[in-house]
């Protein structure tokens, strides 16, 4: 267990939640192992940390030695901390590139895959960032385009994507990347729900209801966390 150790999460992401629930519950820390950022004020060691990088990179601060890690060598630390084999994989100059790659585009997207019900000053709320919006916008919307082609809906999907582009264009203005973004996951949602109808053909009404329901209620939810409600 790596002790004197604490992770500075965003506790409104659910995957920072998840992730760094698992590293307690499976003893990577200990049970004070993870503060919230939204508390920052109210931590001990607060004056180490870089407030403006722990919104991109999850911080690590070690409380003994006085000394903060970042992103994924805070990762990449706790992990090597109970298995010191992956040391050596975690020094391959590739493998880290491709992962701090892997990192920031799950981080400066992670608003757009599961927004926050609500944001102020104290919110965890990563920077706009244009390369990896425009790659996750694109690589989501291959996903989505794969789907449509084997539901038989390909044309039918690039008209409403067509038209949600001219939508925002007109409606959001400077906000377009980031209402696209939030739609294509959308879409991408509705699609997941749909794989089961993939393998039990008699399954494909019950999905399109689910997924017609849940896409309702996504598009509310974002457009109220675009402030447009």
């Amino acid at each position: 267990m790596l002790k004197n150790n604490v992770i500075i999460y965003d506790h409104e992401c659910p995957m920072c939640a998840v992730y760094t629930d698992a590293f307690l519950k499976s003893g990577l820390l200990d049970k004070d192992g993870r503060y919230k950022y939204a508390d920052l004020d109210k931590f001990s060691a607060e004056v180490l940390i870089d407030k403006d990088r722990a919104r991109h990179e999850i911080a690590l601060v070690d409380t003994e030695k006085m000394e903060v890690r970042y992103g994924l060598d805070s990762l990449f630390y706790i992990l090597a901390t109970r298995f010191p084999a992956l040391n050596l994989l975690f020094k391959q100059k590739y493998f880290v590139l491709i992962m701090k790659e892997l990192y920031y585009f799950i981080s400066y997207n992670r608003k757009i895959i599961a927004p926050s019900p609500k944001q102020d000053a104290s919110s965890c709320v990563p920077d706009f960032h244009l390369k990896y919006r425009v790659l996750y916008i694109l690589g989501m919307l291959y996903v989505v385009a794969s789907f449509a082609i084997y539901f038989d809906v390909f044309l039918l999907f690039w008209a409403y994507w067509a038209a949600q582009v001219i939508f925002s264009m007109i409606i959001f203005k400077e906000k377009t990347i980031t209402y696209l973004g939030h739609q294509i996951t959308i879409l991408l949602i509705a699609c997941l729900l749909m794989i089961p109808s993939i393998f039990f053909s008699n399954l494909l009404y019950i999905n399109i209801l689910i997924s017609l329901t849940v896409v309702i209620k996504e598009f509310w939810r974002r457009w109220k966390v675009m402030k447009f409600v």
